[in-house]
């Protein structure tokens, strides 16, 4: 039998997307909430909240680099490497780090600690994966080992873009359907909103897919690297992003008396002013983001200024430099020996646009919504998919399963979001890995969800499940001002505006949830019987009801047999047992029980038959 070719896309473009749908969904969400993981990191330590700079300019910079080379001088005498995270407008709390001989090659391999600008005291943060935790969700699926979940996530995302080409052939008529497009019940209103939404980010999603791939590169095809890198392709990303530094120092593990304290001024270091100064004049949409400081035999070497963030897209955005040597005073500007070649152009451009490394807030508030409006066009394709199988009679026990895993994606995963969340501030902060506690915890949530998605009926758990996700993304702001951060109202007028951000924006998105949830709870109580039996009430009642009956039966049954077998038979009357046709005493008296109609007669009291007087 022959199958049109539009028939085979839609068939293509309805299986596969499924499953592809649950990942597209899983990535997506999970992707967007990537690009503010600094920010969430913040929010998630409100030790932090109140030494936070509420302005990051150019005065504020200067100050912080100060504190922390006093810092650094008390902290890590003796080092060959200084690192000070200046506060920038995604992090307005300056950090320090250190590090010696190899170890100063490993950039993410430092170990932070923040510190007050104002008077150069440690802040003790609470321990947390924070932003990172759900980074990592999105790059490598957290949990799984690394090179394996890149290369199913490479894989899914390959599916992904044959379910975007499918779907794009399929919609032959979307600016007609798009102007056209008003809000229906049923199926067609699903399918509206799946292939309106699908239009407006199609260019969004295509880049994004592309551009993933491109970083996946390395998983997908590693015979492209193995011939040159072999075993060791971290080298190569070491390259790519700028030559090496040679190290400094023998890398001896050193050990610091408490009282060695030495000023920053004595190491040979200048004042950092005049760089800063320099920097923000030639990086005036961000400044310096960074300080490095190089020493060699206890005499620093050279001090780097490094750019908040790179804006040369074919440079992977890799962050301009200014170096100040000491010893002369001099300033010199880092620059490129020779152009990158195409194919390193178009990786490192991929690799800035994936990551938003370019994006100032507003891009990067519309890489957001943009990754929230792709998750949320992925939703309703999952449940067109079930609306349409429920016309075409898909067996019941197929639908339930798919129904279930949709309800724990759709509604389970912004819920687990905000358990992980409630977590991290109801944990004690003196909890022994309470890190790990925290990602538990969202996993736990997750877990639950899946449950109690396939224990109730779809439409009803789903509603509920939206119902509480979305109440406990919007009390967020509440939890935030009662734990020890900054309320809302406070970090609205003056600041951190990051907190006020994700205030906002949790605030917002779970409105959203909760009306959505309270709608979905409407339509399943009107599409269930109206005799309530799909209520939780019902629900309840019918699982003790199940409960009560196996008890009544344990009784009757195996407990009532064992207990007779274990107990002799109690009887005090005669021996003889009337025979087969013989009558008893009651018999001849004319009944068979005491107080029945003939005892009745006997004493002139009036007899009931079936509950009346006679």
């Amino acid at each position: 039998m022959s199958v049109s070719f539009r028939s085979s896309l839609r068939e293509l473009h309805s299986s596969v997307g499924l499953v592809i749908g649950w990942i597209g969904f899983f990535l997506f969400l999970f992707g967007s909430l990537a690009l503010y993981r600094s920010e969430i990191t913040f929010w998630l330590q409100p030790e932090t909240h109140e030494a936070a700079l509420p302005h990051t300019g150019i005065e504020e910079k200067v100050r912080a680099a100060r504190s922390g080379l006093d810092y650094l001088a008390s902290r890590a005498p003796g080092e060959s490497m200084w690192r000070i995270v200046l506060p920038t407008e995604r992090m307005p709390l300056p950090a320090a780090a250190w590090a010696s001989g190899e170890e100063v090659h490993a950039h993410h391999g430092m170990a932070p600690e923040y510190f007050d600008p104002e008077d150069g005291g440690k802040v003790e943060a609470r321990l947390t994966r924070g932003g990172t935790f759900l980074y990592r969700l999105h790059v490598d699926l957290f949990g799984v080992d690394r090179g394996t979940g890149r290369s199913l996530i490479g894989m899914a995302t390959l599916a992904m873009l044959v379910v975007l080409v499918s779907g794009v052939c399929l919609r032959s008529h979307f600016f007609r359907d798009f102007f056209l497009f008003h809000p229906r019940p049923g199926k067609l209103a699903w399918r509206d909103s799946h292939c309106v939404l699908g239009g407006l980010i199609l260019p969004f999603c295509l880049l994004f897919s592309i551009s993933g791939l491109v970083l996946l590169a390395q998983s997908l095809l590693p015979s492209a690297l193995y011939p040159f890198y072999r075993e060791d392709a971290r080298s190569f990303v070491m390259e790519s992003k700028r030559p090496p530094l040679l190290p400094s120092g023998n890398g001896a593990e050193k050990t610091y008396s408490p009282g060695g304290h030495t000023p920053w001024k004595d190491y040979g270091i200048p004042d950092p002013e005049r760089l800063l100064r320099i920097a923000d004049a030639r990086w005036p949409e961000c400044g310096a983001g960074e300080l490095v400081i190089s020493f060699q035999d206890d005499r620093a070497v050279s001090v780097e200024a490094v750019q908040s963030r790179g804006g040369l897209l074919a440079r992977r955005a890799t962050p301009e430099r200014l170096t100040l040597v000491p010893d002369t005073g001099k300033i010199y500007e880092s620059t490129q020996e020779e152009s990158p070649s195409l194919v390193r152009s178009v990786w490192y451009a991929a690799s800035a646009i994936h990551l938003g490394r370019f994006a100032g807030p507003l891009p990067r508030a519309l890489l957001f919504l943009s990754g929230l409006l792709t998750a949320g066009m992925i939703a309703a394709g999952l449940i067109l998919w079930e609306r349409m199988r429920e016309k075409v009679g898909t067996p019941p026990s197929s639908l339930r399963a798919v129904s279930a895993v949709n309800t724990a994606l759709i509604a389970g995963l912004p819920l687990s979001v905000a358990s992980f969340f409630w977590g991290n501030r109801l944990l004690s902060a003196d909890l022994i890995q309470r890190d790990v506690w925290e990602m538990l915890t969202f996993f736990f949530v997750w877990a639950c969800c899946f449950t109690h998605a396939w224990a109730r009926p779809w439409p009803l758990a789903r509603g509920e499940q939206l119902v509480v996700g979305g109440a406990a993304l919007a009390l967020l702001p509440v939890l935030n001002g009662m734990t020890g951060g900054i309320a809302l109202p406070g970090s609205l007028m003056s600041g951190p505006w990051q907190l006020a951000g994700i205030d906002c924006a949790a605030l917002a998105v779970g409105l959203g949830l909760l009306t959505a949830g309270i709608r979905e709870h409407r339509r399943a109580r009107a599409f269930l019987p109206s005799s309530g039996a799909h209520s939780f009430r019902a629900w309840l009642h019918d699982r003790i009801g199940k409960l009560h009956s196996a008890l009544v039966f344990w009784k009757k049954g195996p407990f009532a047999r064992s207990k007779a077998e274990s107990t002799p038979p109690a009887y005090d009357g005669p021996s003889e047992v009337p025979s087969i046709g013989e009558e008893t005493s009651s018999e001849k008296n004319g009944s068979s029980f005491p107080g029945t109609d003939a005892d009745a007669e006997k004493t002139g009291q009036p007899t009931r038959t079936g509950g009346t007087e006679s």
